[in-house]
């Protein structure tokens, strides 16, 4: 028998693995009881896409991300350039049971790569020029989510391509 030193990391771990164990009983009961996701029904259809997009119900929901952007000049490494901080705000009701109405809005600010100091000016490490930052303010977009895809009002110049619904 060999001695084995059990460190904080070992334990955790453990401890994690035993607990899964433990529940996994429950979760494959609960998998049984799931209800069947039938694609074939528009108004299911229309539901996923909903659900990809934000919610089914009446609510706004907000996302807030970041967007690290790099160049790439076919030598060495990625070159870190700026950092783009963006808040959505997607206000979600249903129009009817396969149509889904989503109006979002945008609000961004670009800072040096990933810190929190906003940039007016960003100088192009590769060419020199410096150039006034534009921060972001977007919206309204309506769009409408159907069972076959996403609509948007006649006239807009963004018309998103709904992602596809697929199952194995």
């Amino acid at each position: 028998m060999s001695f084995y030193e059990i460190n904080r990391r070992d334990a955790l771990l453990g401890g994690l693995g035993a607990a899964s164990l433990t529940a996994l009983p429950d979760v494959l009961a609960g998998a049984e009881a799931s209800p069947h996701l039938d694609l074939e029904s528009a108004q299911k259809r229309a539901w996923v896409r909903a659900k990809i997009m934000a919610t089914a119900g009446t609510q706004t929901v907000y996302t807030f991300y970041r967007l690290h952007t790099f160049a790439y000049l076919h030598e060495g490494n990625l070159q870190p350039l700026f950092t783009t901080h963006v808040l959505n705000a997607r206000v979600c009701r249903p129009l009817t049971d396969t149509v889904y109405s989503f109006t979002t809005y945008e609000a961004g600010i670009v800072t040096s790569f990933d810190t929190d100091e906003p940039l007016q000016d960003w100088k192009n490490p590769y060419t020199g020029e410096s150039v006034k930052v534009w921060h972001l303010y977007d919206g309204p977009l309506a769009v409408e989510a159907h069972p076959d895809g996403v609509g948007t009002a006649a006239g807009l110049e963004l018309k998103p391509e709904g992602m596809r619904i697929d199952r194995s």
